[in-house]
C-alpha cells in the first residue's frame, strides 16, 4: 500500500495528537459491517466461513470511536475555556457537513437504482425526505439519526461533568453508570424506538468515558503485551460472536439485536479502543498499517454505499459467478468510496470558519 498518496488520505498525520491507530480502528469497524452484509446476502469467500450477524459490532465500534473523538475535542475546549460560540458553530457545522452531503447522495443512489428495477428500502421522494430529516432509518440508515443525536446530547453530558462534577473521575464514573442503568431499565420495560439514541447510550458512553479518563492523563496500568492480547482477543470475539458459530460450536442462541449482545459488543469495543490508544503495543501497530488506515479513511462512504453494490450484484442484471461476487463487491465498494472521499468528503473537510476579528478599542488590546 505504499502507493497511497499521504496528502490525500493521511493529511492529518503531521498534526500533533493525531492517533493513526484510530484510522485503522475505523477500518476494522467498517470491515465488520461489510463482511456481515456480504454473509447476510450469501456472498462468501468459501463455504463454512461466515460473518453473519456481526455488523452491529462494527456499528457499535463506530459509535464508541465517534463519542471518544468528538468528546475529546469538547473536553479540551471546555477545560481550556475556548468553548465559545465560535467553537460550537464550528462543531455543529462540521458535523452537518460530515453527515448530510453524503447522506443525500446515498439516498438518491438508493432511489435511482430502485427506479431501474432493483429492490431497495428507498422507493419514493417521501422516503428520501424522511431519511434526510432523520425521521426514518431503514436498512443501513438507522445508525445515522442515532449517532447525529448523540452529537447534540454529548456536549450536555460533558458540561455536567465540568460544571457540577468538576472533572472528578469517580463522580463521573458514578454518573455514567447511573445513566446506563436508567436507560437500560427504561428500554427493558418500555422499549425505546430503534432510532432513539438513548437505546444505545451505553455504547456511546463507553467512548465518552475513555475520553474523560484519558483527558486527565490516565491510562490503564497494564503491560503493553497484555493490552495487545486483550485488543486482539476482543477483535476475534467480535468476528466469532455471530449466531451461526455461537450455535454450532457453543450451543448458544444469540440475538444480535438484543440488549445483552449490545453490552457484550460495548465491552469488546471499549477494550479495542483502550488498546488502540495505549502506549505502543502490537495491536496499535496492527491498526496503524496503511491498508487498514486507508479503509478507515474512506469508511463513511463505504458504509453508505456498499449496500447498493450488493443489491445490484444480487439483482440478476449481472451474470457473475457466485464464487467471485464477494471480490467484485469489495473492489467496487472501495473504488466508489475512494472516489467519493476524494471528490466529496475531502473538499468538504477543508471548509473552515474564520474567527471574527476583535475590534480595537479602549478595552480591547490592538
Amino acid at each position: 500500500m505504499k502507493g497511497i498518496p499521504n496528502h490525500l488520505f493521511f493529511s492529518k498525520d503531521h498534526k500533533p495528537g493525531h492517533q493513526k491507530s484510530l484510522d485503522g480502528l475505523r477500518g476494522v469497524a467498517v470491515l465488520l459491517v461489510l463482511l456481515a452484509h456480504a454473509s447476510n446476502n450469501d456472498f462468501s469467500f468459501f463455504d463454512g466461513l461466515t460473518f453473519y450477524g456481526i455488523g452491529k459490532g462494527g456499528v457499535y465500534l463506530f459509535f464508541v470511536l465517534s463519542a471518544y473523538l468528538l468528546d475529546q475535542q469538547i473536553i479540551r475546549a471546555m477545560a481550556n475555556g475556548t468553548a465559545n460560540s465560535f467553537f460550537w458553530r464550528r462543531y455543529f457545522i462540521r458535523r452537518v457537513l460530515r453527515i448530510f452531503p453524503l447522506l443525500i447522495l446515498a439516498l438518491i443512489t438508493f432511489y435511482l437504482i430502485f427506479r431501474f428495477g432493483v429492490i431497495t428500502p428507498i422507493r419514493s421522494m417521501n422516503d428520501i425526505v424522511r431519511h434526510f430529516f432523520l425521521l426514518d432509518g431503514k436498512s443501513i440508515f438507522w445508525s445515522v439519526p442515532v449517532e447525529f443525536k448523540y452529537y447534540v446530547l454529548s456536549p450536555l453530558i460533558i458540561w455536567v461533568c465540568q460544571k457540577f462534577l468538576k472533572w472528578d473521575i469517580k463522580k463521573i464514573t458514578l454518573l455514567l453508570c447511573i445513566l446506563i442503568i436508567v436507560t437500560l431499565s427504561y428500554d427493558t420495560f418500555l422499549e425505546f424506538s430503534k432510532l432513539n439514541t438513548l437505546k444505545y447510550l451505553p455504547v456511546f458512553l463507553a467512548g465518552t468515558f475513555i475520553a474523560l479518563y484519558t483527558s486527565q492523563k490516565r491510562y490503564p496500568n497494564v503491560s503493553a503485551s497484555r493490552i495487545a492480547i486483550f485488543g486482539f482477543m476482543s477483535l476475534l470475539l467480535c468476528l466469532l460472536t455471530n449466531p451461526t458459530y455461537a450455535n454450532d460450536f457453543l450451543g448458544i442462541s444469540i440475538v444480535n439485536n438484543g440488549r445483552q449482545i449490545m453490552l457484550v459488543y460495548t465491552l469488546l469495543c471499549f477494550v479495542m479502543l483502550t488498546a488502540a490508544i495505549s502506549p505502543k503495543n502490537i495491536f496499535r501497530s496492527f491498526l496503524e498499517m496503511k491498508c487498514l488506515r486507508f479503509i478507515g479513511v474512506i469508511s463513511f462512504s463505504a458504509y453508505l454505499f456498499h449496500m447498493p453494490v450488493i443489491l445490484i450484484l444480487k439483482s440478476g442484471s449481472w451474470r457473475i459467478p457466485d464464487d467471485i461476487r464477494i471480490y467484485i463487491y469489495f473492489i467496487l465498494t472501495f473504488i466508489i468510496s475512494t472516489l467519493l472521499y476524494v471528490c466529496v468528503e475531502k473538499p468538504l473537510s477543508r471548509i473552515t470558519l474564520w474567527k471574527p476579528s476583535m475590534p480595537s478599542g479602549p478595552d480591547t488590546p490592538p
